[in-house]
């Protein structure tokens, strides 16, 4: 059973209490990156505090006064922010290229995911991709005229049973309409940072884990050989460079 999430006043209350400085982070999902990002911030000995969500980041990030004495440094992803605007008074956090901090490694590491597939798997993976940027650009068109949005979905729902269309039960929930093609254009050409990563990863997994396949992969073996094997470059190391900036 996992332990509950520390709410801001307990983080506020640990930062008040550290010498070390300290990244603060949004949750532990990612934990496996947070960690690589921890061993490679330079000199600095540094902690990284997960803090249970972006909303709970902002609310510790407006407190920052209160442990003024600490070096610190929020790193955030930018969900859809990405596709509207940073608050000027949020500016000074450290916000990944894309979506998420996963879209930052999705996006670092095609080159190794082109070894990893088939041709005939890379070819239907983009088909799919197509299909799904068409559903997003509708959520991001949703967002941006202040209509309830909803991107937290499995591939497995947003996806027919074949895998090779939307799904006609899904759209409907949803009450989807075709976004323009300006917004599916603009979701397309970068689809590596503006799709959500976790989404990307899932599809990615649907081919390398798929019962077929002899060599099989797991999202943590996948993530693992991201920041081993491709270093996490260009984006993670941006991140670094970023973080190692702003405490020094």
């Amino acid at each position: 059973m996992p332990l509950p999430r520390p709410t801001p006043d307990e983080v506020v209350s640990l930062l008040k209490r550290s010498s070390l400085p300290s990244i603060i982070v949004e949750g532990d999902d990612d934990v496996m990156i947070y960690r690589y990002i921890e061993e490679k911030i330079g000199t600095f000995n540094a902690n990284i505090f997960p803090c249970g969500g972006r909303k709970a980041l902002l609310s510790i990030f407006s407190r920052r006064n209160e442990f003024n004495a600490l070096k610190t440094v929020f790193l955030a992803d930018q969900d859809m922010w990405l596709f509207t605007t940073i608050p000027e008074e949020h500016s000074s956090i450290v916000w990944t290229t894309g979506y998420s901090i996963e879209n930052d490694l999705f996006a670092s590491s095609l080159e190794l995911f082109e070894q990893l597939l088939t041709i005939p798997e890379k070819q239907e993976m983009l088909k799919i991709i197509h299909e799904i940027s068409r559903w997003f650009a509708f959520e991001v068109e949703l967002y941006r005229t202040d209509q309830e949005m909803n991107i937290n979905f499995h591939i497995n729902e947003v996806l027919s049973e074949d895998k090779k269309t939307l799904s006609s039960t899904f759209l409907k929930r949803r009450n989807f309409s075709e976004p323009s093609k300006e917004t599916l254009a603009e979701v397309l050409e970068d689809y590596d940072l503006k799709v959500r990563g976790k989404i990307l990863f899932d599809l990615l997994l649907y081919f390398l884990s798929s019962p077929k396949r002899r060599s099989k992969y797991s999202r943590d073996n996948l993530l693992e050989m991201c920041l081993k094997v491709g270093n996490g470059d260009p984006y993670i190391k941006r991140l670094i460079e970023n973080i190692n900036q702003t405490i020094a």
